[in-house]
C-alpha cells in the first residue's frame, strides 16, 4: 500500500489523541466502507486492530494487513488468529463459527481502546465497566459500541448497518441552516448559523451584503 503520513491508530492512542465525536463518526463510516467492500467480494479482513487502520494525511482511515484475510464460508473455526484482545466470544464456543461479524467486534474494541486509551487486555477483562464510563460521556459512541460487542454474533450489527447508522447520526448532527458569502477568492466575508430558520438572520444578511458591496468587492453567494 501506499504510505499514509498520519500513521496508524495505534501511534494515535499512544499519543493520546483526543478525538471529537464528528472524527470517530467518520472514522467508523470509513472503516464500515472498507468491510462492506470486502463483504461486496465475499471476504472478511479478520484482524481488524488499531495497528491495521492507516491513517491519510487528509484524515481518512485505511484497512491494511491482509495476511489474515478470509473467505467468508461460515465454517467452525480451527486455529486462532491476530490479538488475544481483539477475539470475540465465539471463538472461545465449540461450535463458534467463522462470520463478518468476527470483524464488527473487533471494531467495538477498536472504539473502546480509542475512547479510553486502555491496553485492551485491561478492555477486554473489564469491558462492561469502561462501557458504563463511555455512556456517560456520549450516548450516541456508546450505543454504537454496544451494537459491536454483543456477545451473540446474530445480535451484533453489520457493516452495513453500522455505516447507515452512523450516516444519519452524521446526517442529523450537521443539519443546520447557513447562510455564508464568500469573496470570490474564497475567503469567508460573512457567516451565520441558525438550528431553527435562518429568515431571523435576513436583516443583518442584507445589512452585510451592502456593506461588502459598497467595497467594490466581487462575491459569491
Amino acid at each position: 500500500m501506499e504510505y499514509e503520513k498520519g500513521g496508524s491508530l495505534l501511534d494515535g492512542i499512544r499519543n493520546g489523541k483526543e478525538y471529537l465525536k464528528e472524527e470517530i463518526l467518520r472514522m467508523i463510516q470509513d472503516i464500515t466502507s472498507g468491510l462492506c467492500y470486502l463483504l461486496s467480494k465475499g471476504l472478511m479482513h479478520h484482524d481488524i486492530k488499531p495497528h491495521n487502520i492507516l491513517i491519510s494525511e487528509e484524515g481518512r482511515m485505511k484497512l491494511c494487513d491482509f495476511e489474515f484475510l478470509k473467505e467468508i464460508d461460515h465454517s467452525k473455526h480451527t486455529t486462532l488468529v491476530g490479538h488475544r484482545g481483539y477475539m470475540t466470544p465465539e471463538f472461545n464456543m465449540e461450535d463458534g463459527k467463522y462470520t463478518e461479524k468476527i470483524d464488527i467486534w473487533s471494531l467495538g474494541m477498536t472504539l473502546l481502546q480509542i475512547l479510553t486509551k486502555k491496553g485492551i487486555m485491561e478492555l477486554s477483562s473489564h469491558r462492561n465497566k469502561y462501557l458504563e464510563e463511555i455512556k456517560e460521556i456520549n450516548k450516541d459512541i456508546y450505543d454504537i459500541c454496544e451494537l459491536c460487542l454483543k456477545e451473540n454474533p446474530d445480535e451484533r450489527i453489520s457493516a452495513k448497518d453500522l455505516n447507515e447508522h452512523v450516516h444519519k447520526i452524521l446526517s442529523d448532527f450537521f443539519r443546520i441552516n447557513v447562510c455564508l458569502i464568500t469573496s470570490t477568492k474564497g475567503k469567508i466575508l460573512f457567516s451565520k448559523f441558525a438550528k431553527e430558520s435562518s429568515k431571523i438572520y435576513e436583516k443583518d444578511i442584507e445589512e452585510q451584503i451592502s456593506i461588502i458591496l459598497q467595497q467594490d468587492v466581487k462575491v459569491s453567494l
